[in-house]
């Protein structure tokens, strides 16, 4: 029982630490509609499943391959770097308060969770050590909720406060800071990849 408990907590922790999921969460909430939430928070979690299913299925080793790792740091920090450069060249249309026109959505979820090494290393450390143990299965369940609590927890709290949080000072400034975010998460991809 202590297990399930610690994975729940590690599982929300980990769902709302600030990183590439839990930001566009909140700004596709915030700026798009809770719709768009949605789908990303499917594409997200679909990511999950499909890297705890590599683990669970002996397949961490693959983060020893380099080629593969490599080419997953460029896929994923390009993507990155394109969504900043969408948020940044769009922060001024962001002002005026009106609902964005863009087709984000599920596979935009998938691909940074997929692509976001923290979510990687994440799973890998987390689910490493309960792979020899009785009822794995119900273990990754109970961090699989404290993860979906956490993101829909980020969903309905953006939601609720959305009334509150647009004012054309918040807008720019969760612009700024998630194109920091996503720049930072994005160049350190690039960096890990050219000094391995």
């Amino acid at each position: 029982m202590e297990d399930f408990l610690l994975l729940l907590i590690v599982g929300f922790v980990g769902g709302i630490t600030p990183g590439p999921d839990i930001l566009l969460l909140i700004r596709t909430t915030i700026f798009n509609c809770l719709n768009d939430a949605l789908k990303i928070l499917l594409g997200v979690l679909s990511g999950n499943i499909i890297l705890i299913a590599i683990i669970y299925f002996g397949l961490s080793s693959v983060s020893e391959i380099k080629f593969l790792t490599n080419t997953i740091q460029i896929v994923g920090g390009t993507y990155l770097l394109y969504i900043a450069y969408q948020i940044y060249s769009h922060r001024n249309d962001s002002v005026e308060l009106k609902k964005e026109k863009t087709t984000i959505g599920f596979k935009d979820g998938l691909i940074i969770n997929l692509t976001n090494p923290k979510a990687i290393i994440y799973f890998i450390v987390i689910i490493t050590p309960f792979l020899n143990e009785d009822f794995l299965e119900l273990k990754i369940l109970s961090l699989m909720i404290g993860i979906v609590t956490a993101f829909s927890l980020t969903i309905f709290l953006a939601n609720k406060l959305k009334a509150k949080l647009v004012s054309p000072k918040v807008i720019i400034s969760i612009d700024y800071i998630a194109v920091v975010v996503f720049v930072f998460f994005g160049v350190s991809m690039f960096i890990n990849v050219f000094n391995s």
